[in-house]
């Protein structure tokens, strides 16, 4: 009976080392193959990320601006005020006069009449 277990050892011994280890073998190279690709997509996130952070940090600019924008509107509706009391202090005919030059060189001619020229 020796024999017979050490014969039936001896094939299983040959189909495990024919058969099964290939297997193995070939599911390990793809288990490496898959962690690699999932290591090079993790740094193709990371730097899309810090890319992103990059982009998104002016916001906080943005914030600042805003905050201010009050502020600026005030100011631009106080010189607003002020330019039309020197307007009405110098009298209708300044303010015809601006108006004409305005027009004048919104229409691409300098106040003389002539074309500016670019």
């Amino acid at each position: 009976m020796n024999r017979v277990v050490g014969v039936v050892w001896s094939g299983m011994l040959i189909v495990t080392a024919a058969g099964v280890v290939p297997v193995v073998v070939n599911l390990l190279r793809r288990l490496r193959a898959a962690a690699n690709n999932i290591e090079r997509y993790s740094a193709e996130i990371l730097a899309s990320g810090v890319g992103i952070a990059g982009h998104t940090a002016h916001t906080t600019a943005l914030k600042d601006t805003l905050s201010v924008a009050p502020q600026l509107l005030a100011g631009a509706r106080s010189i607003e005020g002020h330019a039309a009391a020197i307007e009405r202090a110098l009298g209708s005919d300044a303010g015809s006069d601006a108006g004409k030059a305005d027009a004048a060189g919104a229409a691409g001619a300098s106040p003389a009449g002539g074309a500016v020229r670019p």
